[in-house]
């Protein structure tokens, strides 16, 4: 009887389970970050300590931090100004794109987009940069993962949270859908997710758990209706059964 009464798993299992084997995959190729490098990137001054004379000069210093925590700080990535704006061009590689090389594998300046209104939305204007420039990295490797094209965008933003930037994901999953008044609302303020609140806070759960993180570092930093994700999320990580097969270990 007193099983009715026990919390159900945040994500289904297959949900984590792709979830797990993109994590596999990105700790084969890139490894885990050593004690010294490992660190939970949090939308505070300390991580971002912006200062600028202009949106674009603010926008390009966040883009700044967000490349250098990724490893990736060598490459020619570039705000772009909104006005400016084109759709996604095929990314110039001369090589894959290595994280914590000195070694410069883009052969042009890859430009990163964002919207004014995400200045007053740190969490959003983080993501969004995150994706872009995981979206590059990921195409600079040729990841061949199960789902297909149908998945990338799921796959680029678990690489987000592999990379440590699970707490502005989580923060921006949430997607405004109808109702109100239009004029109040511009979803390219925030963003658009790929994967729900449950599953960014599991990739979040997931990070902690492979870096040692504590995850109640994170959590006072996550807004106040997904603290309590993170918690079942950490729940139901710690108690997946994980193989030696995926690469990675407890």
């Amino acid at each position: 009887m007193f099983s009715l009464f026990q919390q159900k798993n945040l994500i289904t299992e297959s949900q984590q389970a792709w979830i797990e084997m993109c994590f596999g995959l990105f700790v084969q190729r890139f490894g885990l970050r050593s004690p010294t490098e490992r660190q939970l990137i949090l939308p505070t001054p300390e991580y971002f300590p912006l200062q600028a004379d202009s949106p674009l000069a603010l926008a390009q210093a966040c883009l700044t931090q967000v490349t250098q925590y990724m490893g990736v700080d060598v490459q020619p990535f570039q705000v772009r100004p909104p006005e400016n704006y084109q759709p996604l061009s095929p990314t110039p590689l001369i090589g894959p794109i290595e994280i914590g090389s000195n070694q410069v594998a883009l052969s042009q300046v890859y430009y990163i987009d964002f919207h004014p209104g995400q200045l007053k939305n740190p969490n959003a204007l983080v993501a969004v940069m995150c994706v872009q420039v995981t979206n590059a990295i990921l195409a600079s490797h040729g990841f061949e993962i199960e789902g297909g094209e149908d998945v990338r965008p799921a796959a680029i933003e678990v690489l987000a949270g592999f990379l440590g930037f699970g707490v502005m994901m989580s923060n921006s999953a949430f997607t405004f859908r109808g109702g109100g008044c239009s004029s109040c609302h511009n979803s390219k303020v925030g963003r658009q997710s790929a994967l729900s609140e449950e599953e960014t806070c599991y990739i979040l759960a997931l990070y902690c758990h492979y870096q040692n993180v504590d995850v109640k570092l994170a959590s006072p930093h996550l807004e106040r209706h997904l603290r309590p994700l993170l918690k079942r999320a950490a729940k139901q990580v710690a108690a997946y059964p994980r193989t030696q097969s995926l690469g990675i270990t407890a």
